[in-house]
């Protein structure tokens, strides 16, 4: 499992972090749900 904090390297991302930490905290409560991460490489 990924440490929270570790989102913290994402800088100007709040509302996407916020966004993580919930689904986390759903799927830990037994529920699934599907995110989609794109852009381009590197990124």
């Amino acid at each position: 499992m990924v440490r929270r904090d570790s989102w913290l390297r994402l800088r100007g991302r709040q509302a996407e972090s916020e966004t993580l930490d919930r689904l986390v905290t759903t799927a830990q409560g037994g529920h699934s749900s599907v995110l989609v991460v794109r852009g381009e490489a590197g990124i």
